[in-house]
């Protein structure tokens, strides 16, 4: 799955929430990294990135770069879930964050369920 951007801080702050001193370590992160401006949504990157995708997949072609299928969790606030390239529209997981969509467990498997499909 590609998606248009991250919220890079706020994804580090989320991971780390339950320790006061990481959360500020990962808000000074945002000054010293070039990653962190380069996956902001919008970004000049990110738009080339998308924009050499389009033009690699003109005529059905390079069919691996466009997603079968694409996740994103009902409270998201980490990643811009705007429609990346030629990717289907996005099929929200219901009752979960960001880092929940990625976590499956015995009780929680819609996300392996949403990959079998795409296998």
């Amino acid at each position: 799955m590609e998606h248009m951007g991250a919220r890079v801080v706020a994804l580090a702050i989320e991971t780390s929430s339950s320790i006061p001193i990481l959360k500020y370590f990962c808000s000074l992160v945002r000054f010293s990294s070039p990653l962190v401006e380069q996956l902001q949504p919008g970004s000049a990157v990110l738009q080339a990135l998308k924009a050499d995708t389009l033009s690699a997949i003109v005529n059905n072609n390079n069919k691996h770069l466009v997603a079968k299928k694409v996740i994103i969790a009902e409270y998201e606030k980490i990643v811009s879930n705007d429609t990346f390239a030629g990717d289907p529209p996005p099929v929200a997981i219901p009752g979960v964050n960001h880092i929940g969509v990625c976590k499956p467990t015995k009780s929680f498997n819609s996300p392996l369920l949403h990959l079998e499909d795409c296998l």
